[in-house]
């Protein structure tokens, strides 16, 4: 009796130790990838993406990966690349991926969907992934600063406010002594309703990383953006250019009277 309880000890024992020195597989991860890229474009422009790209067996032996992406929409037209021949592009084990997109003539929100496969040997996988953007006509914001100063202000980073949000930032290359110079920013009015819009852009000439309203690096302008009277661009953005400018010789109209 104490022989076979013995020998069942022994036997567990050993079993316990070979599964302790067999190796364990490591679970293979899933597909995936982050898209990265604008959630808003001009009717007929072009956007940048970048994916990478990770899971699958691809990463475990040195496999690669590979995309087909295609935009879907209720009215692509010239819209670039579309189901029928969608893009596609390869990459090793690393998978970055760079590629581009043009939007179609019309407003509306499109779909841009990226299919990974990600492959070693015999082996595949894949998912889709995909990215909305709204296509709409841009507004061009526009605002005149004057250097009070004696010395020429350069390499001036001109920033645009619409209702308190940041809309972007742009440059203006030279502001001479008592002269002025003109920035101009192409804005995405995405969720924009009609009606009138504070803008505000904001300059710092003298570089100090202050803005300072009474040095003149502060200007206001009100914009008037009324969505359902149609323009096509850029009979659009003209009109808003001017409306921004009539609004700015007001205010300076105004001040003077002061």
């Amino acid at each position: 009796m104490h022989r076979g309880l013995l020998a069942a000890i022994t036997v567990a024992v050993l079993a316990a130790v070979l599964l302790t020195a067999a190796p364990r597989a490591t679970a293979q991860t899933p597909v995936t990838g982050v898209l990265s890229g604008p959630d808003a474009l001009a009717p007929k422009g072009t956007g940048v993406f970048t994916l990478n790209a990770s899971g699958g067996p691809a990463p475990e032996a040195n496999g690669n990966f590979s995309i087909s992406y295609y935009l879907t929409g209720s009215d692509l037209g010239v819209a670039t690349p579309q189901r029928s021949n969608p893009g596609t592009a390869t990459s090793d084990a690393r998978g970055h991926f760079e590629f581009n997109i043009t939007a179609p003539a019309q407003e509306q929100v499109i779909t841009l969907v990226v299919q990974i496969n990600s492959t070693q040997g015999g082996r595949s996988e894949r998912t889709n992934i995909t990215h909305a953007i709204t296509v709409i006509t841009p507004i061009v914001l526009s605002a005149t600063f004057r250097n009070d100063g004696g010395a020429a202000a350069v390499n001036i980073s001109v920033k645009f406010f619409v209702d308190g949000k940041v809309a972007g930032t742009t440059k203006l290359a030279r502001i001479d002594p008592r002269s002025t110079a003109t920035a101009t920013f192409t804005y995405l009015p995405v969720g924009l309703g009609p009606g009138t819009h504070a803008v505000r852009a904001e300059a710092d000439l003298n570089h100090n990383g202050v803005i300072e309203a009474d040095k003149g690096e502060v200007t206001v302008l009100d914009l008037f953006y009324k969505k359902d009277f149609e323009l096509t661009w850029p009979w659009a953005g003209l009109t808003i250019v001017i409306a921004i400018t009539m609004s700015a010789l007001v205010i300076r109209a105004l001040r003077r009277r002061r």
